[in-house]
C-alpha cells in the first residue's frame, strides 16, 4: 500500500504543494477540530487549530534582493493552510501571535495531531505518518 506522499508523487503533483496537500488532506479528512503541536528548526513551538486555507504566490516576497513580480523569474503559486494558534509553548526568531500560515516556504520539522496522539510529520525522519492510520 502507499503512502500518502508516494500517492500524491504518483498522480504528479508539483513539489512545492507536497507537504502542505498531505497536512491538507490529513486535516480534512482526520482533523478539522483537532489541535496540532507544530515545531519548527529554530525551537518554536506552538499548538493550534485549523483555520482555513488558500491559493498563494510568491509575488512581493525578496530573493537575493530583488522583489519577485507576477511574471518575473521565480514566481511561483501554491497552496497555503492557515492555523489559529491555542498557545506559545515555547518562541523562536520568527514570532508567532494569533495565526500562522503554513505552506512549503516555512513547512515545520514535526507536526503532531495531540487531540489523537498522532504524530502527522517529521521532517527528521522524512516521514508522514502512515496512510492505513485510523483517524
Amino acid at each position: 500500500m502507499l503512502s500518502e506522499i508516494e500517492e500524491l508523487m504518483a498522480k504528479g503533483q508539483p513539489q512545492s504543494m507536497e507537504p502542505t496537500a498531505i497536512l491538507s488532506s490529513y486535516i480534512w479528512n482526520c482533523g478539522r477540530n483537532h489541535e496540532y503541536e507544530f515545531s519548527y528548526a529554530d525551537g518554536a513551538k506552538f499548538l493550534a487549530t485549523y483555520f482555513t486555507a488558500f491559493e498563494d504566490d510568491n509575488a512581493g516576497m525578496q530573493f537575493n534582493g530583488e522583489t519577485i513580480e507576477h511574471d518575473g523569474v521565480g514566481y511561483e503559486e501554491f497552496y497555503s493552510i492557515v492555523f489559529e494558534i491555542m498557545e506559545v509553548i515555547k518562541d523562536g526568531p520568527q514570532r508567532f501571535n494569533e495565526f500562522v500560515t503554513v505552506n512549503h516556504l516555512n513547512f515545520p520539522e514535526s507536526i503532531r495531531d495531540v487531540t489523537v496522539g498522532e504524530d502527522v510529520y517529521s521532517r527528521k525522519f522524512k516521514k508522514w505518518r502512515n496512510g492505513n492510520s485510523q483517524c
